[in-house]
């Protein structure tokens, strides 16, 4: 048995689930104190049910800056292909986000492990609203013999970019030539589809197929700022021996006064520890409730690196 045994390359990086790696839920464990992880430039690919095709590039850093406590830096950006022949290709920054998470307790024999997350969007970048929103989340953890189960509450402020032109039109009606329309928030709920023969023309198709009239009544193109909430909840399954952890998640979010809607949407993502120091993974997601319905593939990377910060007692966690 021992002959026929598979070398055994089980790590620890591959458990911890943050936000986005490879699905929206994010799990109650900090980066470890004194590590440095690099999440190399995590891609997004995005097809919208208009046809507009989004990829999102977002390298981030995290930091284990003290006991249970970790600080985040990202920089998403955003290229939109239109569904239109012979339209240019929009591409920008769309922010720079700013975030801190600390966990309050690890897992009990009864209790979950809780986390208290928040993050600051800094407007900067040229598909970045002109003002910044935050989120505030709430984590909770929980393991049991099967598998870990999670649950996410975030609640904060969305901000989009508005130009109005001077005549009002229809939605889904391209913008007159020179005239950049409707709505850009900083992670679109709109698609930011762009227009052939103006300068800079851009059209904003924020429906889908299958809405409703009532939906699309109900859908206020002039609105640039409002409250957010996000619910999600999930479970994941470690295969130690291979340092594997497969996930699914289910997501509500709503923007508040911008949609008639609740959005929802389900995920499911493959993490994997390659070496003692570098992870992949790989997600897949259906938004199939709200007026922007699509599918999603990401694939990411990370390493994390201890820093010479650690005391040679080894620290804490």
């Amino acid at each position: 048995m021992t002959l026929a045994g598979a070398p055994l390359l089980a790590q620890g990086d591959y458990y911890n689930r943050d936000s986005g790696r490879p699905t929206r839920i994010e799990d109650a464990i900090p980066t470890p104190r004194y590590e440095l992880e690099l999440e190399l430039a995590p891609l997004r690919i995005e097809k919208l049910a208009t046809g507009l095709k989004r990829w999102r590039l977002e390298p981030k850093l995290a930091y284990g800056i003290a006991p249970l406590t970790d600080v985040e830096l990202r920089f998403p950006y955003i290229v939109v292909d239109s569904p239109e022949p012979n339209t240019p290709r929009t591409s920008g920054v769309g922010g720079i986000a700013i975030g801190a998470l600390h966990a309050f307790s690890v897992e009990r024999s009864v209790w979950p492990a809780f986390a208290l997350a928040a993050e600051w969007i800094a407007p900067y970048g040229g598909l970045s609203a002109p003002i910044g929103s935050y989120t505030v989340k709430g984590i909770a953890t929980k393991t049991f013999p099967a598998a870990r189960f999670h649950t996410n509450v975030a609640y904060g402020t969305y901000s989009s970019k508005v130009s109005v032109c001077a005549l009002p039109r229809p939605i889904n009606v391209p913008a007159p030539d020179g005239c950049v329309a409707n709505v850009i928030p900083f992670d679109p709920p709109c698609d930011v589809v762009p227009i052939s023969g103006g300068v800079a023309a851009l059209s904003a198709h924020c429906m889908s197929s299958t809405a409703t009239r009532e939906e699309q009544q109900a859908f206020d193109p002039l609105r640039s700022v409002g409250m957010r909430w996000l619910a999600t909840v999930g479970v994941d399954h470690a295969f130690a021996l291979r340092s594997t952890l497969v996930s699914a998640d289910f997501a509500a979010e709503r923007f508040a006064g911008l949609f008639a809607q609740t959005d929802l949407s389900a995920e499911i993502g493959l993490r994997r520890q390659v070496t003692p120091q570098f992870v992949v993974d790989i997600g897949v997601t259906r938004h199939f409730v709200g007026l922007f319905r699509s599918n999603a593939i990401s694939f990411g990377a990370g390493i994390g690196v201890p820093t010479p910060f650690i005391p040679k007692s080894g620290g804490v966690r």
